[in-house]
């Protein structure tokens, strides 16, 4: 599992991608119109078809503001 934690200050628009190595697109977890406090989304990798081991991007989305990080799966 993938825990994101993410604190919002004001109502905000939220998106969670993730992406492989190659930057491409393989899990959108769209939040949407989010109330103001702390979020912690749980995505289960084990249940993407498209993940295997190897090094990953995940992108929050906040009112246009981005934050990036890496991490590596492995199963």
């Amino acid at each position: 599992n993938l825990n994101i934690a993410y604190t919002l200050n004001n109502e905000s628009t939220v998106e969670v991608h993730l992406y492989n190595i190659m930057g491409e697109l393989i899990g959108d977890y769209g939040q949407g119109t989010q109330k103001e406090r702390d979020y912690v989304l749980n995505v289960n990798l084990a249940s993407n078809p498209n993940i295997v081991s190897g090094i990953y991007f995940c992108t929050v989305n906040v009112n246009g503001k981005l934050i990036t990080r890496r991490f590596v799966f492995s199963k």
